[in-house]
C-alpha cells in the first residue's frame, strides 16, 4: 500500500501545468505495485477543490484510492514530531497535515507518494516516492 499526498491528487484533479504528467505517471506506477490510500486529513485538503463531499468520494473511487483510518499511535506520533519541530524553532501553531500524513505512514510502515521532500526532515524512516 502507498499513501498518496494531497499535492499529487491536486495535480491530477486540477491538471497542474507543471506536475500533472509526473503525478499521473507515478500514481499509475504505484497502483501497479499495490493499493493506494489516503488518510482523512488528505481528504480534507483535496476537498477544497470540490463542491460536495460525494464529488471527492467519486474522484477517489475512480482512482481506486481507499481511505485509511488514522490510529491513536499515528496521531500520537504526529504530535511528538510536531513537538520536536516546535522545540527546534518551527513557527507553525498547530499540528499540520504534513505531520499527520507522515506519522500515519511511519506507524504503518508505508511509503508516501508526494512532491514534498520535507517529510524526510521529520520522518526520516519513511520511504518517499518523490521527484
Amino acid at each position: 500500500m502507498t499513501l498518496v499526498d494531497s499535492d499529487v491528487l491536486l495535480d491530477l484533479f486540477f491538471r497542474d501545468p507543471v506536475w500533472f504528467h509526473w503525478s499521473k505517471t507515478m500514481l499509475a506506477r504505484r497502483s501497479e505495485t499495490g493499493p493506494l490510500a489516503i488518510v482523512d486529513v488528505t481528504f480534507s485538503e483535496v476537498a477544497i477543490g470540490f463542491g460536495q463531499a460525494a464529488d471527492v468520494d467519486l474522484a477517489l473511487e475512480a482512482l481506486a484510492i481507499a481511505r485509511m483510518p488514522m490510529t491513536s499511535e499515528a496521531l500520537h506520533a504526529a504530535a511528538q514530531a510536531f513537538k520536536r519541530y516546535r522545540a527546534a524553532g518551527g513557527r507553525r501553531g498547530g499540528v499540520l497535515p504534513h505531520f499527520l500524513v507522515g506519522a500515519c505512514a511511519q506507524t504503518a510502515g508505508l511509503p508516501i507518494l508526494t512532491r514534498d521532500r520535507r517529510y524526510a526532515e521529520h520522518f526520516p524512516g519513511v520511504d518517499l516516492i518523490a521527484p
